[in-house]
This record gives structure tokens, sequence and C-alpha cells, in this order.
């Protein structure tokens, strides 16, 4: 599900993952050494999770940020946007 709409064209990317409704972490692509990777980002308490993504909303208003509620979000993730 989108839950932030970012520019079509030049907005970063970040994954919410869940598993039935239940917060996991946040990813997102990122520049490396390696090139494009994902990475875990944000805070690791759930319960900070959405003052987080209004911050990073308000600081980047072109981010799309996407959930996967799944038991296997993080390889539907990972296999999707390699």
């Amino acid at each position: 599900m989108v839950l932030a709409k970012g520019d079509a064209t030049a907005g970063a990317i970040l994954l919410a993952l869940a598993d039935r409704g239940v917060d996991g972490p946040l990813i997102e692509r990122s520049l490396g050494a390696a090139g494009y990777e994902w990475r875990e980002t944000g805070p690791a308490d759930p319960t900070e999770r959405s003052v987080y993504l209004a911050e990073r909303r308000r600081v980047d208003p072109d981010l799309w940020i996407v959930e996967i509620d799944h038991p296997e979000a993080r390889r539907i993730a990972l296999d999707l946007w390699v």
C-alpha cells in the first residue's frame, strides 16, 4: 500500500515492512560503495515509526513510502527492487 506519494520521477523510496499488521523494519535504497543497496533505516522502536516517517516526509516531500504487509515482506521487497 502506498502510504505517501512522492515525486513521480525523482522521489526516493522507503519501504515499511510489516507482518500481518505488526510493524517491522523500515528499509530504503541508498547508494553505497558497491552501487545501490537496501539498508535498514529509522528507529528500532516501532512506536517511534510514525514520528520518523512524518519527519522524513517533512524534510523530503518527494519521498515515496510504501508498506508491504506480508510474512515474507523483506524477500518480496528485495526480489522486486534488485
